[in-house]
């Protein structure tokens, strides 16, 4: 009775699901990944500091419009006949004799104490209502820029997740080609002793076990670096588990890539119209200088030659008003350079646009076609594993050699790794597809569900 050495469907399965697990470590599920990613991610955390520092900017727009107030202390000693005068003028203590020839042209030292609370106050700052217009747009593009790249880190971490589950599975299907290599050594090694197999076919089948020992090799160590580029994005250190086995069916694919309608304005494109929003304004502010400003200004102030606040104080109000007519050079070279500023941020919006219906197009047909090739392995694998167990027959009859076996199993083990290799098109596809067409690559979830 024949008794094929072909592993079995569950064997490939127990292969598989053994070669996506760690026994020691946690399973760390896409959820929470990117929840992890969420809050740790260096892009997310770089993009908060930015939004911060627009949030102070924007705060400092508004000294175009609020009161200022401030308070100067001083300590002074003189014998200049004029500051002198003007010292004792300021304390309140001229008389008669201070107008002395002599005391005029040669003042003893006098000492002066001064405070003062000054308060300036804007009334028409144009060129300040376009800056704080500026500043505003900016915040909310730095706000949403936070939300851009919370969606970004998250479409990586989904095809990064999925990456190391599909890199597993390649070391899966290299382990389970192994032992059946290692099986087949042992058949030829076998013959070769009851003269039913020569030292060609053993040494042949050595080699086929080399070479897929090397190939195991390397597929283990981009299983590692895949978990390394995973831990990256989750804010760098080792995973805080392993990511468990992906049971990444078609059917699920298939669900999947029936996509949402898209978003008609991205969060991509809502930024870098934000920008050139923000651009035009800065562009007006720079216009603003040339025109008039006015602004008032009050103070209070004590001079005292003792102790401080011991008179009445002195004060003063008034309102400036003042014109830039001629600017010079460097006022209409920055009036110059906002414009060009504003071109640029104007054109960059249009020419985002079209080159993400481009990418958008672009991406749907690698989708389709991804999907349509993924159809087709199916088929091939079917007949591959037929013709496998045909020529593993045949070979045990006398029939065929081991060169043709081997290659019957090399072919069966290359289109289980192409169709692995498909599997992480598709979810990369999906993705990126989130992301041109404004959706949150959080819903990828979805692509953890059963059959």
């Amino acid at each position: 009775m024949y008794t094929s050495n072909l592993p079995s469907p569950r064997a490939w399965l127990f292969v598989l699901l053994g070669s996506l697990n760690f026994a020691s470590a946690a399973s760390l599920d896409l959820t929470t990944a990117l929840q992890i990613a969420d809050e740790k991610a260096f892009g997310n955390q770089m993009a908060s500091a930015r939004s911060q520092a627009a949030s102070g900017q924007n705060i400092s727009a508004w000294a175009g419009f609020l009161p200022t107030v401030r308070v100067e202390a001083g300590a002074m000693l003189t014998d200049d006949p004029l500051n002198s005068f003007g010292t004792r003028l300021q304390q309140r203590r001229v008389s008669m004799a201070s107008f002395d020839p002599a005391t005029l042209n040669d003042p003893d030292a006098i000492a002066s104490l001064s405070t003062s609370f000054i308060a300036e106050v804007p009334i028409l700052n144009l060129d300040a209502w376009h800056g704080k217009l500026a500043a505003e747009r900016n915040l909310k593009a730095s706000e949403r820029a936070v939300d851009l790249e919370r969606n970004r880190i998250r479409a990586q971490v989904v095809e990064a997740w999925f990456g190391v589950g599909l890199a597993r599975a390649a070391v899966g299907t290299w382990e389970s080609a192994l032992a059946v290599a290692r099986s087949y050594e042992n058949q030829a090694m076998s013959g070769q002793r009851n003269e039913t197999a020569t030292r060609s076919d053993v040494l042949r089948s050595r080699v086929e076990v080399a070479s897929i020992g090397a190939s195991l090799s390397k597929a283990r160590t981009d299983a590692t670096l895949a978990e390394k580029r995973l831990a990256l994005l989750l804010g760098g250190g080792p995973l805080p588990g392993s990511v468990p086995a992906i049971e990444l069916t078609d059917s699920v694919l298939k669900a999947n890539s029936h996509l949402a309608k898209p978003n008609e304005t991205t969060l991509e494109q809502e930024v870098v119209g934000l920008q050139a929003d923000a651009a035009r304004a800065a562009w007006c502010r720079a216009q603003d200088a040339f025109l008039p400003r006015v602004n008032g200004m009050a103070r209070v102030d004590w001079h005292e030659h003792a102790s401080m606040f011991q008179k009445d104080p002195s004060w003063t109000v008034g309102v400036v008003a003042s014109w830039n007519i001629l600017g010079g050079a460097q006022a209409m070279g920055s009036e110059r350079e906002a414009h060009g500023r504003w071109r640029e941020a104007e054109t960059g919006r249009e020419a985002l646009r079209s080159q993400q219906a481009m990418e958008r197009d672009a991406e749907h047909a690698r989708l389709a076609d991804a999907l349509e090739r993924l159809d087709i392995e199916h088929g091939s694998l079917e007949q591959a594993a037929e013709s496998h167990r045909i020529v593993s027959l045949r070979y045990d009859e006398g029939l065929a050699t081991i060169t043709e076996r081997i290659e019957a199993g090399a072919l069966e083990t290359k289109i289980r790794l192409e169709m692995v290799g498909m599997r992480q098109e598709i979810v990369s596809s999906l993705a990126k597809l989130s992301l041109l067409e404004g959706r949150d690559p959080s819903a990828l979830i979805s692509l953890t569900a059963k059959n």
